[in-house]
C-alpha cells in the first residue's frame, strides 16, 4: 500500500488515475484498512451491546469491543472507500455504525 506524506501528491496521483482503475484501488484500500484494524467482523444486528471481533490470526482469540471503543474516522473511511469501490451495502453499513457511533458519544467532529 502506498501512503503519501503529503496531501497535494496523493490527489495529484489520484487524477492521474483512469477512472476504470480507481475501483480496484478503493476495494484495496478499505480491505487494508479492515485488515489493518484487525480483520473486524461486523455482525449486522445494530442492537448488540458487543459488534464487532478483533481477529486474533483466525485462533479464535480475539477481543470483543463496544461500539463506543470504534474509531469513528475509521468507520468514514471505510464506508468512504467501500463506496468508491462500488460495495453500497457495505459502504452503508460502515455509515451506519458510523452514525450509531456518534449517538453513543466520545469522540466529536465531522466524520462523513
Amino acid at each position: 500500500m502506498v501512503e503519501f506524506s503529503n496531501d497535494l501528491m496523493r490527489k495529484v496521483a489520484y487524477s492521474l488515475l483512469p477512472y476504470a482503475a480507481r475501483r480496484p484501488v478503493h476495494e484495496a484500500v478499505a480491505r487494508y484498512r479492515e485488515d489493518a484494524a484487525g480483520d473486524l467482523l461486523v455482525h449486522m444486528s445494530s442492537s448488540d451491546t458487543h459488534i464487532f471481533h478483533s481477529g486474533g490470526g483466525g485462533g479464535g482469540g480475539g477481543s470483543m469491543h463496544t461500539l463506543a471503543q470504534l474509531d469513528p474516522e475509521l468507520l468514514s473511511t471505510l464506508a468512504y472507500h467501500w463506496g468508491r469501490a462500488g460495495h453500497n451495502r457495505r459502504a452503508l453499513r460502515y455509515i451506519e455504525l458510523a452514525g450509531e457511533r456518534a449517538m453513543v458519544g466520545g469522540k466529536t467532529g465531522t466524520y462523513l
